[in-house]
């Protein structure tokens, strides 16, 4: 269910899509415990940004975490976006976007809310 979307004035390259992509999942999956198969990044280009960014991130993510989770998301992410794109921290815009639960679905489940999880049996593989 995370989505993130990365919005530039001018094309990334693959292989810095890639990269950047990839920093996204691990971050996220660090700091939620999502699986990294539901995490989504998606890149669009020719997209206004402020004067002084190089990039806008927007990320959907479930609602329900505190907000101490959300702000170590916040924090990690533009950080290691930095590092991976090679561009200041302070010229990354980042939002996080909280998406009740209740409004998502994976693999044709509707997602718990957060700390809910095992109680639904999210994940737990069926047996026999």
């Amino acid at each position: 269910m995370p989505a993130y979307t990365i919005s530039s004035d001018t094309p990334i390259a693959i292989a810095q899509r890639q990269a950047i992509a990839q920093t996204i999942t691990r971050v996220h999956c660090k700091l939620t415990g999502a699986p990294p198969s539901f995490v989504s990044v998606f890149f669009s280009h020719g997209v206004p940004i402020r004067r002084d960014s190089s990039m806008f991130v927007f990320g959907n993510v479930r609602k329900g975490r505190d907000a101490t989770t959300n702000q170590a998301l916040s924090v990690a992410l533009r950080a290691a976006i930095s590092e991976t794109h090679a561009v200041a921290a302070e010229s990354i815009d980042l939002e996080l976007f909280e998406v009740p639960a209740s409004w998502l679905m994976e693999h044709g489940r509707i997602v718990p809310e957060p700390g809910e999880e095992e109680a639904a049996g999210w994940l737990v593989p069926a047996h026999g």
